[in-house]
């Protein structure tokens, strides 16, 4: 998985291409966790390489969370608005807060407590759950070709007085995933190096 490729916010694009590049990078997306973990063991995928830090099916749920709210509204605006000619512009907070979730950006960031997973109850079944809300976002993303992604907005999930542009929302869920993806494929590989905390649930 290219670390580069997601670090770009597209702030003035023509709308045919934003949704073929993020339908592209969902595709990717999907396919290294299908590819990546679904063959893991589950004490693998349990495992605490940091004990304070999510594992690898805490950092999956942690998305799943996101889809869940973020993903049925965007389903539901597909087809509202038919002017699609203008090139799609990013809005300066939209933009913000995409970069917030780059990859390249180091700085740890504080998780709203519904959306921590720490110690949540997960198991194999987190990344068939992911997998499903992928499919769905790729589907989506191939309907939105009428939908203004200027025009039609989506409340933010933790301030949902708070409205960004269908182009930022879908931007900032697919770097946020990037996000986590990176770091669920960063923590299995100190658990292939044996760099593993024995204690798999601690208290």
């Amino acid at each position: 998985m290219n670390k580069n490729s997601y670090t770009q916010v597209y702030t003035n694009i023509s709308q045919k291409d934003l949704l073929k590049i993020l339908s592209d990078q969902v595709e990717e997306q999907l396919y290294t966790v299908q590819n990546e973990f679904l063959e893991q063991s589950d004490e693998s995928l349990s495992a605490r390489p940091e004990a304070s830090k999510w594992n690898i099916l805490e950092c999956i749920e942690h998305l799943n969370r996101y889809c869940a709210y973020y993903i049925p509204h965007i389903e539901a605006i597909i087809n509202q608005n038919s002017d699609t000619d203008k090139n799609f512009q990013s809005g300066w907070l939209g933009t913000k807060f995409i970069k917030m979730m780059s990859p390249e950006n180091v700085k740890a960031q504080k998780t709203v407590k519904h959306m921590d997973t720490s110690n949540a109850l997960v198991n194999k079944n987190t990344l068939l759950v992911f997998i499903a809300w992928q499919q769905r976002l790729f589907k989506a993303i191939n309907e939105l070709k009428n939908t203004d992604l200027n025009k039609r907005k989506i409340p933010v999930e933790f301030f949902k007085m708070l409205k960004l542009k269908t182009g930022d929302i879908l931007q900032f869920i697919i770097m946020h995933q990037q996000r986590h993806i990176l770091q669920a494929l960063e923590k299995k590989s100190k658990i292939a190096s044996n760099n593993v905390q024995i204690n798999i649930y601690p208290n």
